[in-house]
């Protein structure tokens, strides 16, 4: 999901390489709204079987929000984002043709789940340029998880 949402946002200007071209496992173009509902519909699937992943969860609810600023800016001709965050035309957008529609439909659902079992993720979203939400790391980490730890390798016998 993290790969395939950092794709998206090439395409979508907000990362270098937007001539980049997302394709399914047959190497078939994938459209937006394709990539959209196979990873919503993997989020919404682990949902409805009781297992919170977080990491999921933010992956998705970033792709909602890049793929909804950036139908409002190619509707609009202004960008969408939050006042006063950076706005950084990286490259110009490359996002073949996709319905809207499937996504709007697909974006209420998990918009739903968002708020009701990730209530802190779509607040912290509309304050965030989404030319920052690469790498993702970043957006979501609040300085309590714990360091990683390096293995200690045992010494080579000489």
């Amino acid at each position: 999901g993290e790969e395939y949402l950092q794709a998206a946002l090439m395409q979508m200007g907000r990362a270098k390489r937007s001539n980049i071209e997302i394709t399914d496992e047959r190497g078939k173009p994938l459209p937006l709204d394709a990539g959209i509902k196979l990873l919503a519909n993997g989020f919404i699937e682990l949902t409805e079987k009781g297992i919170k992943a977080r990491n999921m969860a933010e992956t998705v609810a970033l792709l909602l929000e890049a793929e909804e600023r950036f139908h409002r800016e190619r509707m609009t001709g202004h960008a969408a984002e939050p006042p006063g965050t950076p706005v950084r035309k990286v490259t110009k957008p490359s996002v073949p043709s996709y319905d809207r529609t499937a996504v709007a439909a697909v974006a209420g659902e998990v918009r739903g789940i968002l708020a009701r079992d990730y209530p802190d993720i779509l607040p912290t979203l509309a304050k965030i340029s989404s030319y920052d939400f690469s790498p993702i790391n970043k957006l979501f980490n609040d300085g309590k998880t714990a360091p990683v730890k390096k293995p200690v390798l045992p010494a080579l016998a000489a």
